[in-house]
């Protein structure tokens, strides 16, 4: 009766020995992973799939909407940062604007401190008076006959047309016609000017001398335009 029990017991150990290394064969060949919080849903290790297809899908749009979010984040941050640099781009042009202004004003400044002092009326009309031309003598307007002598360099064909217009408008000229606002002074100014012109054209052919004297004599025109008009008059014997 002893051998029995005996007999069961070494049966049982035998099966509780095959259940371990059973147990051990499958945790070996990959039934049971060796980390098992890989098959927790909290964890999104390598080797996780869904376990339905309502689970993919959630998790799908769940993955949409984060995408979303971290475009709309992105894009807020890109405004922000060009909002900041328009910003100092126009703070960076009113630094200039402001800098070339003072730079002008110092510049300014600077030439009035070396620039004389302002002359009076009284000074400019005789500073005026100074550098004008001479007024025709004599021997180059003859106001009893209303004639003008002209110089060597302005008597060729090049000059006839405004040669025998100016003639024209100093020999009918009248006590009326002087002074800049008058007619006759607007005439011979555009004539002068004109004759000038063409005389600067012929100054490689001209000597230095007739060139001067020339471009004198047309000066003087327009400035005994301004003058009040002399009468001379011939003696009688």
């Amino acid at each position: 009766m002893k051998t029995i029990p005996s007999i069961a017991t070494c049966l049982v150990g035998l099966s509780l020995v095959a259940g371990t290394a059973s147990a051990q064969s499958y945790s070996l060949s990959g039934y049971y992973p060796s980390n098992p919080t890989a098959w927790y849903p909290g964890n999104y290790g390598t080797g996780y799939h869904s376990s339905t297809f309502e689970e993919g899908v959630l998790r799908g749009y769940a993955s949409v909407i984060t995408a979303h979010g971290q475009a709309n984040y992105l894009n807020g941050q890109a405004a922000v940062y060009f909002q900041e640099a328009r910003n100092q781009a126009i703070k960076n042009n009113e630094l200039a604007t402001a800098t070339y202004f003072r730079n002008r004003q110092i510049n300014l400044a600077a030439r009035d401190a070396e620039r004389p002092a302002r002359l009076s009326t009284e000074q400019y009309a005789v500073l005026a008076k100074k550098s004008a031309p001479d007024r025709l003598g004599t021997h180059e307007y003859d106001t009893t006959f209303a004639r003008l002598s002209w110089p060597a360099a302005l008597s060729g064909d090049e000059f006839a047309t405004e040669r025998e217009a100016m003639d024209r408008a100093f020999g009918s000229r009248s006590l009326r016609d002087s002074g800049t606002d008058s007619a006759f002074y607007g005439e011979v100014k555009q004539l002068s000017s004109s004759m000038q012109k063409s005389l600067k054209d012929k100054v490689g052919e001209l000597d230095s001398a007739q060139y001067v004297a020339a471009k004198k004599f047309l000066m003087s025109l327009t400035y005994e335009a301004t003058q009040p008009m002399v009468i001379r008059t011939v003696a009688l014997r």
